[in-house]
Protein backbone atom coordinates (compact mmCIF):
# COMPACT_ATOMS: atom_id res chain seq x y z
CA UNK A 1 0.00 0.00 0.00
CA UNK A 2 2.87 2.19 1.15
CA UNK A 3 4.42 2.27 -2.79
CA UNK A 4 1.28 2.21 -4.52
CA UNK A 5 0.34 5.31 -2.29
CA UNK A 6 3.87 6.77 -3.44
CA UNK A 7 3.24 6.34 -7.13
CA UNK A 8 0.02 8.26 -7.05
CA UNK A 9 2.00 10.90 -5.03
CA UNK A 10 4.55 10.79 -8.06
CA UNK A 11 1.68 11.13 -11.10
CA UNK A 12 3.26 13.56 -13.83
CA UNK A 13 2.24 17.09 -13.35
CA UNK A 14 0.60 17.02 -16.88
CA UNK A 15 -1.80 13.90 -15.90
CA UNK A 16 -3.13 15.29 -12.54
CA UNK A 17 -3.90 18.57 -14.88
CA UNK A 18 -5.83 16.51 -17.48
CA UNK A 19 -7.62 14.54 -14.47
CA UNK A 20 -8.04 18.31 -13.02
CA UNK A 21 -9.89 19.11 -15.95
CA UNK A 22 -13.02 16.90 -15.78
CA UNK A 23 -13.41 17.87 -12.02
CA UNK A 24 -16.02 20.44 -10.63
CA UNK A 25 -14.62 22.72 -8.96
CA UNK A 26 -14.97 21.36 -5.34
CA UNK A 27 -13.88 18.35 -6.48
CA UNK A 28 -10.96 19.61 -8.02
CA UNK A 29 -10.23 21.55 -4.46
CA UNK A 30 -10.98 18.29 -2.50
CA UNK A 31 -8.48 16.09 -4.57
CA UNK A 32 -5.70 18.75 -4.34
CA UNK A 33 -5.84 18.15 -0.53
CA UNK A 34 -4.28 14.29 -1.03
CA UNK A 35 -0.82 15.44 -1.07
CA UNK A 36 1.91 18.58 -1.58
CA UNK A 37 2.27 17.34 -5.23
CA UNK A 38 -1.57 17.40 -6.00
CA UNK A 39 -1.75 20.71 -4.02
CA UNK A 40 0.79 22.10 -6.25
CA UNK A 41 -0.73 21.15 -9.41
CA UNK A 42 -4.03 22.95 -8.73
CA UNK A 43 -2.70 26.54 -9.22
CA UNK A 44 -3.05 27.16 -12.53
CA UNK A 45 -4.86 29.79 -14.50
CA UNK A 46 -7.20 27.36 -15.96
CA UNK A 47 -8.82 26.07 -12.78
CA UNK A 48 -8.86 29.66 -11.57
CA UNK A 49 -11.46 31.77 -14.42
CA UNK A 50 -12.72 34.77 -12.32
CA UNK A 51 -11.68 34.08 -9.09
CA UNK A 52 -12.39 36.71 -6.54
CA UNK A 53 -10.77 37.13 -2.81
CA UNK A 54 -11.43 38.80 -0.34
CA UNK A 55 -7.55 39.26 1.64
CA UNK A 56 -7.81 39.86 5.31
CA UNK A 57 -5.01 41.95 6.21
CA UNK A 58 -5.00 40.76 9.63
CA UNK A 59 -4.50 37.38 8.73
CA UNK A 60 -0.57 36.80 8.75
CA UNK A 61 -0.97 33.21 7.11
CA UNK A 62 -3.64 34.76 4.07
CA UNK A 63 -1.23 37.37 3.20
CA UNK A 64 1.43 34.88 2.92
CA UNK A 65 -0.15 32.87 1.16
CA UNK A 66 -1.52 34.99 -1.53
CA UNK A 67 1.84 36.85 -2.38
CA UNK A 68 3.44 33.56 -2.66
CA UNK A 69 0.83 31.46 -4.80
CA UNK A 70 -2.60 33.28 -5.61
CA UNK A 71 -1.52 36.77 -6.62
CA UNK A 72 -1.49 35.85 -10.46
CA UNK A 73 -4.46 33.45 -10.26
CA UNK A 74 -6.67 36.57 -8.85
CA UNK A 75 -9.52 38.43 -11.06
CA UNK A 76 -11.28 40.62 -8.55
CA UNK A 77 -9.41 41.79 -5.45
CA UNK A 78 -10.77 43.12 -1.64
CA UNK A 79 -8.30 44.23 0.54
CA UNK A 80 -10.03 44.63 4.27
CA UNK A 81 -8.09 46.73 6.48
CA UNK A 82 -8.00 49.52 9.43
CA UNK A 83 -6.28 52.44 7.60
CA UNK A 84 -5.45 53.33 10.85
CA UNK A 85 -3.11 50.30 11.25
CA UNK A 86 0.31 51.44 10.54
CA UNK A 87 1.28 47.67 10.00
CA UNK A 88 -1.62 47.04 7.95
CA UNK A 89 -0.67 50.14 5.59
CA UNK A 90 2.96 48.51 5.37
CA UNK A 91 1.43 45.27 4.24
CA UNK A 92 -0.52 46.90 1.82
CA UNK A 93 2.15 48.39 0.32
CA UNK A 94 3.95 44.68 -0.58
CA UNK A 95 0.75 43.26 -1.52
CA UNK A 96 0.66 46.32 -4.18
CA UNK A 97 4.19 45.89 -5.24
CA UNK A 98 2.82 42.29 -5.72
CA UNK A 99 0.02 42.31 -7.95
CA UNK A 100 1.42 45.74 -9.81
CA UNK A 101 3.11 42.88 -12.43
CA UNK A 102 -0.07 40.63 -12.61
CA UNK A 103 -1.95 41.03 -16.04
CA UNK A 104 -5.14 39.03 -14.75
CA UNK A 105 -6.25 41.32 -12.11
CA UNK A 106 -9.17 43.22 -13.39
CA UNK A 107 -10.98 44.80 -10.25
CA UNK A 108 -9.24 46.02 -6.98
CA UNK A 109 -11.27 47.49 -3.93
CA UNK A 110 -10.30 48.47 -0.60
CA UNK A 111 -13.03 47.81 2.65
CA UNK A 112 -12.23 48.92 6.11
CA UNK A 113 -14.37 50.39 9.13
CA UNK A 114 -13.53 54.04 8.32
CA UNK A 115 -13.20 56.75 5.48
CA UNK A 116 -10.00 58.98 5.10
CA UNK A 117 -10.16 61.35 2.54
CA UNK A 118 -8.04 64.30 1.79
CA UNK A 119 -10.39 65.34 -1.46
CA UNK A 120 -9.78 68.87 -3.22
CA UNK A 121 -13.75 70.57 -4.17
CA UNK A 122 -16.73 68.99 -3.24
CA UNK A 123 -17.46 66.63 -0.86
CA UNK A 124 -20.67 64.67 -2.53
CA UNK A 125 -22.17 61.16 -1.60
CA UNK A 126 -20.87 60.22 -5.16
CA UNK A 127 -17.21 61.45 -4.37
CA UNK A 128 -17.27 59.29 -1.28
CA UNK A 129 -18.53 56.30 -2.66
CA UNK A 130 -20.51 55.70 0.50
CA UNK A 131 -22.91 52.57 -0.61
CA UNK A 132 -23.94 51.90 2.94
CA UNK A 133 -23.60 55.03 5.26
CA UNK A 134 -25.59 53.97 7.78
CA UNK A 135 -23.13 51.23 9.13
CA UNK A 136 -19.81 53.66 8.94
CA UNK A 137 -18.31 53.90 12.65
CA UNK A 138 -16.04 56.67 11.51
CA UNK A 139 -15.39 59.17 9.11
CA UNK A 140 -11.86 60.63 8.45
CA UNK A 141 -11.70 63.89 6.24
CA UNK A 142 -9.53 66.10 8.04
CA UNK A 143 -6.43 66.90 6.37
CA UNK A 144 -2.69 68.15 6.79
CA UNK A 145 -2.06 71.08 4.74
CA UNK A 146 1.83 71.77 3.91
CA UNK A 147 1.36 75.08 3.00
CA UNK A 148 -1.28 75.90 5.20
CA UNK A 149 -1.46 79.64 3.84
CA UNK A 150 -2.59 78.30 0.14
CA UNK A 151 -4.70 75.47 -0.16
CA UNK A 152 -7.96 74.43 -2.29
CA UNK A 153 -11.05 74.43 -0.25
CA UNK A 154 -13.94 72.17 -0.52
CA UNK A 155 -17.65 72.17 0.76
CA UNK A 156 -19.58 69.05 2.08
CA UNK A 157 -23.14 68.65 1.58
CA UNK A 158 -24.85 68.90 4.98
CA UNK A 159 -27.47 66.07 4.56
CA UNK A 160 -24.33 63.55 3.10
CA UNK A 161 -23.23 62.98 7.00
CA UNK A 162 -26.74 62.84 8.77
CA UNK A 163 -26.85 59.27 6.60
CA UNK A 164 -24.08 57.85 8.75
CA UNK A 165 -26.84 56.93 11.08
CA UNK A 166 -24.31 54.68 13.50
CA UNK A 167 -21.00 57.22 13.08
CA UNK A 168 -19.06 57.34 16.20
CA UNK A 169 -15.80 59.46 15.13
CA UNK A 170 -15.91 62.19 12.39
CA UNK A 171 -12.85 64.19 11.67
CA UNK A 172 -12.78 67.89 9.76
CA UNK A 173 -10.58 70.48 8.80
CA UNK A 174 -12.11 73.74 10.27
CA UNK A 175 -12.30 75.80 7.07
CA UNK A 176 -15.35 72.93 6.14
CA UNK A 177 -17.27 73.60 9.31
CA UNK A 178 -20.39 75.83 9.16
CA UNK A 179 -23.14 76.52 11.86
CA UNK A 180 -25.33 74.32 9.63
CA UNK A 181 -23.04 71.56 9.23
CA UNK A 182 -22.21 72.00 13.10
CA UNK A 183 -26.17 71.42 13.62
CA UNK A 184 -26.82 68.42 11.04
CA UNK A 185 -24.74 66.16 12.94
CA UNK A 186 -26.32 66.81 16.30
CA UNK A 187 -28.84 63.87 15.69
CA UNK A 188 -25.64 61.34 15.17
CA UNK A 189 -24.10 59.22 17.70
CA UNK A 190 -20.65 60.91 18.18
CA UNK A 191 -18.07 59.89 20.41
CA UNK A 192 -15.21 61.89 19.24
CA UNK A 193 -14.93 65.31 16.56
CA UNK A 194 -11.81 66.12 15.68
CA UNK A 195 -11.01 69.30 14.00
CA UNK A 196 -7.79 70.38 12.45
CA UNK A 197 -7.02 74.13 12.26
CA UNK A 198 -4.18 75.18 9.13
CA UNK A 199 -4.78 78.58 7.90
CA UNK A 200 -8.15 80.18 8.32
CA UNK A 201 -9.71 82.03 4.88
CA UNK A 202 -10.90 85.05 5.52
CA UNK A 203 -14.85 84.78 4.26
CA UNK A 204 -15.10 82.08 6.78
CA UNK A 205 -17.78 83.12 9.26
CA UNK A 206 -16.25 81.50 12.30
CA UNK A 207 -19.07 79.50 14.61
CA UNK A 208 -21.14 81.68 17.10
CA UNK A 209 -20.91 80.92 20.93
CA UNK A 210 -25.06 79.98 20.04
CA UNK A 211 -23.93 77.15 17.84
CA UNK A 212 -21.29 75.64 20.15
CA UNK A 213 -23.79 75.97 22.98
CA UNK A 214 -26.21 73.99 20.88
CA UNK A 215 -23.90 71.19 20.13
CA UNK A 216 -22.48 70.91 23.72
CA UNK A 217 -26.14 70.64 24.83
CA UNK A 218 -27.00 67.74 22.47
CA UNK A 219 -23.09 66.34 23.32
CA UNK A 220 -22.54 66.33 26.99
CA UNK A 221 -19.37 63.76 27.25
CA UNK A 222 -18.05 64.71 23.67
CA UNK A 223 -14.16 64.39 22.76
CA UNK A 224 -13.66 67.44 20.91
CA UNK A 225 -10.09 67.37 19.83
CA UNK A 226 -8.36 70.70 18.27
CA UNK A 227 -5.09 70.27 16.37
CA UNK A 228 -3.07 73.29 14.98
CA UNK A 229 -0.37 71.42 12.77
CA UNK A 230 1.73 73.99 10.76
CA UNK A 231 -0.60 76.85 11.64
CA UNK A 232 1.69 79.46 10.88
CA UNK A 233 -1.05 82.36 10.68
CA UNK A 234 -4.35 80.65 12.02
CA UNK A 235 -2.54 80.82 15.20
CA UNK A 236 -2.85 84.46 15.10
CA UNK A 237 -6.70 84.80 15.03
CA UNK A 238 -6.74 81.81 17.40
CA UNK A 239 -8.82 83.70 20.46
CA UNK A 240 -10.27 86.06 17.94
CA UNK A 241 -12.09 84.10 15.22
CA UNK A 242 -11.60 80.28 16.51
CA UNK A 243 -12.11 79.61 20.32
CA UNK A 244 -14.97 80.25 21.95
CA UNK A 245 -16.70 80.40 25.58
CA UNK A 246 -18.88 77.09 24.70
CA UNK A 247 -16.71 75.34 22.53
CA UNK A 248 -16.48 72.04 24.49
CA UNK A 249 -12.49 71.08 23.88
CA UNK A 250 -11.15 68.40 25.77
CA UNK A 251 -8.03 67.92 24.11
CA UNK A 252 -5.66 70.41 22.37
CA UNK A 253 -2.69 69.86 20.36
CA UNK A 254 -0.23 72.80 18.84
CA UNK A 255 1.96 71.11 16.68
CA UNK A 256 5.04 73.16 14.82
CA UNK A 257 3.37 76.28 14.64
CA UNK A 258 6.22 78.17 15.79
CA UNK A 259 6.34 80.64 13.39
CA UNK A 260 2.79 82.19 14.53
CA UNK A 261 3.22 81.75 17.85
CA UNK A 262 6.31 82.82 18.36
CA UNK A 263 5.01 86.12 16.53
CA UNK A 264 2.13 86.36 18.73
CA UNK A 265 4.95 86.01 21.93
CA UNK A 266 6.98 88.61 20.58
CA UNK A 267 4.37 91.05 19.91
CA UNK A 268 3.78 92.27 23.18
CA UNK A 269 7.57 93.82 22.60
CA UNK A 270 7.79 93.96 18.47
CA UNK A 271 4.51 94.72 16.89
CA UNK A 272 1.14 97.32 17.12
CA UNK A 273 -1.44 95.77 14.96
CA UNK A 274 -4.44 95.31 15.98
CA UNK A 275 -5.19 91.88 16.08
CA UNK A 276 -2.62 91.69 18.74
CA UNK A 277 -5.34 93.94 20.89
CA UNK A 278 -6.77 91.64 22.94
CA UNK A 279 -3.50 89.97 24.09
CA UNK A 280 -1.71 93.41 24.58
CA UNK A 281 -4.83 94.39 27.01
CA UNK A 282 -4.95 91.00 28.98
CA UNK A 283 -0.88 90.79 29.38
CA UNK A 284 -1.48 86.73 28.63
CA UNK A 285 -0.03 84.48 27.12
CA UNK A 286 -2.51 82.76 24.35
CA UNK A 287 -1.90 79.18 25.67
CA UNK A 288 -2.79 80.42 29.33
CA UNK A 289 -5.98 82.44 27.77
CA UNK A 290 -6.84 79.38 26.44
CA UNK A 291 -6.47 77.06 29.18
CA UNK A 292 -9.05 80.01 31.09
CA UNK A 293 -11.52 80.08 28.20
CA UNK A 294 -12.15 75.95 27.70
CA UNK A 295 -13.25 74.64 30.70
CA UNK A 296 -13.62 70.74 29.53
CA UNK A 297 -9.74 70.78 28.44
CA UNK A 298 -8.09 67.95 29.98
CA UNK A 299 -5.22 67.25 27.80
CA UNK A 300 -2.36 70.13 25.79
CA UNK A 301 -0.06 68.75 23.98
CA UNK A 302 2.52 71.47 22.64
CA UNK A 303 5.73 70.74 20.07
CA UNK A 304 7.44 72.89 18.04
CA UNK A 305 7.32 75.79 20.55
CA UNK A 306 9.96 77.09 23.53
CA UNK A 307 7.43 78.05 26.25
CA UNK A 308 8.11 79.86 29.43
CA UNK A 309 7.73 78.25 32.42
CA UNK A 310 5.57 80.90 34.00
CA UNK A 311 3.30 80.40 31.19
CA UNK A 312 3.29 76.55 31.93
CA UNK A 313 2.55 77.34 35.62
CA UNK A 314 -0.39 79.62 34.95
CA UNK A 315 -1.43 76.52 32.78
CA UNK A 316 -1.29 74.60 35.76
CA UNK A 317 -2.79 77.09 37.81
CA UNK A 318 -5.89 77.59 35.72
CA UNK A 319 -6.81 73.96 34.99
CA UNK A 320 -5.52 72.19 38.10
CA UNK A 321 -6.36 68.64 38.72
CA UNK A 322 -8.71 68.25 35.93
CA UNK A 323 -6.26 68.48 33.29
CA UNK A 324 -4.88 65.03 32.51
CA UNK A 325 -2.15 65.48 30.44
CA UNK A 326 0.13 68.39 29.56
CA UNK A 327 2.82 67.30 27.56
CA UNK A 328 5.34 69.85 26.32
CA UNK A 329 9.09 69.34 24.87
CA UNK A 330 10.60 72.54 24.53
CA UNK A 331 11.25 75.09 27.61
CA UNK A 332 13.00 78.29 28.16
CA UNK A 333 16.25 77.49 29.45
CA UNK A 334 16.81 81.03 30.78
CA UNK A 335 15.77 80.08 34.32
CA UNK A 336 19.02 78.71 36.57
CA UNK A 337 18.72 74.67 37.05
CA UNK A 338 17.66 75.54 40.94
CA UNK A 339 14.15 77.98 39.82
CA UNK A 340 13.66 75.71 36.68
CA UNK A 341 13.25 72.82 39.66
CA UNK A 342 10.83 75.00 41.50
CA UNK A 343 8.78 75.56 38.93
CA UNK A 344 8.44 72.03 38.40
CA UNK A 345 7.94 71.11 42.29
CA UNK A 346 4.70 74.06 41.84
CA UNK A 347 3.54 72.40 38.42
CA UNK A 348 3.11 69.28 40.18
CA UNK A 349 1.18 70.71 43.03
CA UNK A 350 -0.90 72.22 40.96
CA UNK A 351 -1.67 69.31 38.55
CA UNK A 352 -1.44 66.88 41.49
CA UNK A 353 0.72 64.59 39.22
CA UNK A 354 4.15 63.80 38.63
CA UNK A 355 4.91 66.24 35.81
CA UNK A 356 8.16 67.09 33.71
CA UNK A 357 9.28 68.04 30.74
CA UNK A 358 9.98 65.69 28.09
CA UNK A 359 13.50 63.85 28.16
CA UNK A 360 14.55 65.06 24.49
CA UNK A 361 16.98 62.17 24.53
CA UNK A 362 14.15 59.28 24.67
CA UNK A 363 11.94 61.38 22.07
CA UNK A 364 10.89 61.54 18.77
CA UNK A 365 13.72 63.01 16.74
CA UNK A 366 11.15 66.05 15.92
CA UNK A 367 10.60 67.07 18.89
CA UNK A 368 14.37 68.53 19.70
CA UNK A 369 15.67 71.54 19.25
CA UNK A 370 17.50 70.95 16.30
CA UNK A 371 15.65 71.39 12.70
CA UNK A 372 15.19 68.04 11.17
CA UNK A 373 13.47 66.88 7.37
CA UNK A 374 10.42 67.69 6.38
CA UNK A 375 9.56 64.00 6.31
CA UNK A 376 10.63 63.36 9.76
CA UNK A 377 8.49 65.98 11.67
CA UNK A 378 5.74 64.74 8.93
CA UNK A 379 6.11 61.27 10.52
CA UNK A 380 5.31 62.30 14.25
CA UNK A 381 2.34 64.64 13.54
CA UNK A 382 0.74 61.53 10.93
CA UNK A 383 1.60 59.39 13.94
CA UNK A 384 -0.08 61.48 16.73
CA UNK A 385 -3.18 62.04 14.60
CA UNK A 386 -3.73 58.22 13.42
CA UNK A 387 -3.45 57.74 17.76
CA UNK A 388 -6.22 60.17 18.32
CA UNK A 389 -8.39 59.11 15.75
CA UNK A 390 -7.87 55.38 16.90
CA UNK A 391 -8.06 56.05 20.79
Amino acid sequence: MNRNSQKWGELPTLVLGQMYEYLEPRDRLNASLACKHWRSVLFQKRFFTNFKLKLHVDNDRQCKFFRHTLHHLTSELIIIFDFLNVFHIEKIRRILYKIARCDNLQGLRFQTNSVGLVPPGDISEESLALSRPQELKALTLASIKYDPSHYPMFSMENTLLQKCSTLQVLSLDYDTLTEELLHAIEILPLKKFLISVHGLDRHHRGISERAWSEFSANFNNIELIVSLIYAFEAVEVLQVRILRQNMPITHLRVLFCDYSIQWIDSAYKHSNKNIMDLFLRSGQDPFVMMSWRCKNLEEIVIHGYVLDPHNIVGISRLRGRTLKRLEVSMIDSTPTEASMDSFIEEINTLLGQKWGPLNLNNVHPALGYLPVPDDVRDEYVFDLIRRDISN
